[in-house]
């Protein structure tokens, strides 16, 4: 079967468009093996979710995470180091955005929090995305289905009109239960394959 071409591709950006791997002060300050191990606690923490829902000040965030991981700095330290955990776009991703841009039109679904999206919204890339669906200004997260719906709803479109690239298998569940056609998608290579399986690329 030869998939529908999208009118809309909506994309994730951390792990599909953005590196995220500037954490590793982070590890050492919590005596942890890894960066993966530090995101699988960081997403279980219920200060995490608030953060990135706009429901936390940065401040109250840091103190969260603080207290939690038993870090031997302070809130500023913290966010200092936080604000650098995205580190920049992945190799070829500006240049995918610059050639599909004028092919279909491109919107953005991100969970997301106000220290990350300062530093996010200087790399060059996300003047490509309109309109951009951020969770700390929507006070909704992936993957609960309400912030697909509140999408689809803004974007003026079917559902299967959508295709949604994600990076985490959970989000791509939601998005396909809300009618979305979604791919999980890690990095720039695989994105340009599922574009070119549409006929977008």
């Amino acid at each position: 079967m030869i998939p529908t071409r999208p009118a809309v591709v909506l994309f994730d950006l951390g792990g599909v468009l953005i590196e995220v791997a500037g954490a590793a002060q982070m590890v050492r300050w919590a005596r942890l093996d890894s960066e993966q191990a530090l995101w699988s606690r960081m997403g279980a923490l219920p200060a995490f979710r608030h953060f990135e829902m706009g429901q936390i000040t940065p401040q109250a965030f840091a103190a969260a995470v603080i207290a939690a991981f038993a870090l031997p700095v302070d809130e500023a330290t913290f966010l200092a180091d936080f604000a650098g955990w995205p580190t920049g776009p992945l190799p070829g991703a500006i240049e995918l955005l610059e050639t599909i841009a004028h092919r279909t039109r491109l919107a953005c679904l991100s969970n997301n929090n106000a220290v990350h999206w300062e530093y996010v919204s200087g790399m060059g890339l996300t003047h490509f995305f309109e309109p951009r669906f951020l969770s700390h200004e929507l006070g909704m997260i992936k993957p609960d289905p309400a912030i697909y719906t509140y999408a689809v709803e803004q974007l003026g479109c079917p559902a299967a009109s959508i295709l949604f690239l994600d990076d985490k298998q959970e989000n791509i569940d939601t998005a396909r239960q809300v009618g979305m056609q979604a791919r999980r998608t890690v990095g720039v290579g695989q994105a340009r394959a599922h574009l070119r399986d549409v006929g977008i690329l």
